[in-house]
């Protein structure tokens, strides 16, 4: 039987790569504002997600959109454009929560000592599991700032331990066992 393969048009995905075209080509403010029409719900509403402040994920969201402008000559095409948007949008949560949370844990005074409790792996896969199988969104926002960052990068972005760990400081151990608190609390919740 001979498999035929069909392309699904993205009118959206289309667009903006249209409309990043032709901003790269010329940086034009009315170009740019037809591609910020086209994802601003989308990176606010993602920004939110990490901060649940409303105030603070539309500050995070402009940080992202003049990181956009200012870079969008080093867009490659070998990902979509919006693949790239929410890495940018991922890494300014996550910059804004490192640097301005002054109510919560503070990701560089975390090191691996900080951590008595240890979890089998056994136990992680277990969690792993039990985690993926639950709509978490209302459990997700009840996790401190950091921790719910974490998760999200970890769950939703798809970095590694070690990226995660890379870009907060953090050891790979601590960010294991920061995600895994998280999730036991999140099944609690859910």
């Amino acid at each position: 039987m001979e498999l035929l393969q069909m392309h699904i048009e993205d009118p959206v995905a289309d667009r903006a790569e249209n409309l990043v075209q032709a901003l790269k080509e010329q940086k034009d403010a009315i170009v740019f504002e037809k591609l910020y029409r086209l994802y601003e719900k989308k990176v606010l509403a993602k920004c939110w997600y990490y901060v649940k402040d409303k105030g603070e994920a539309a500050e995070i969201a402009d940080s992202v959109w003049m990181q956009v402008w200012s870079k969008i000559d080093q867009f490659k095409s070998e990902s979509g454009f919006g693949t790239w948007l929410y890495r940018i949008c991922s890494n300014e949560c996550l910059n804004y929560l490192k640097v301005r949370s002054t109510n919560a844990l503070r990701f560089s005074s975390l090191d691996e000592e900080d951590f008595s409790e240890q979890v089998s792996e056994n136990e992680r896969e277990s969690i792993e599991r039990e985690f993926d199988k639950l709509d978490v969104s209302a459990a997700l926002l009840k996790l401190p700032k950091e921790a719910r960052a974490l998760v999200m990068l970890k769950h939703y972005d798809n970095y590694t331990y070690d990226e995660i760990a890379a870009k907060t400081g953090l050891s790979a151990s601590a960010v294991k066992m920061t995600i895994s608190r998280a999730k036991k609390k999140m099944l609690q919740w859910v």
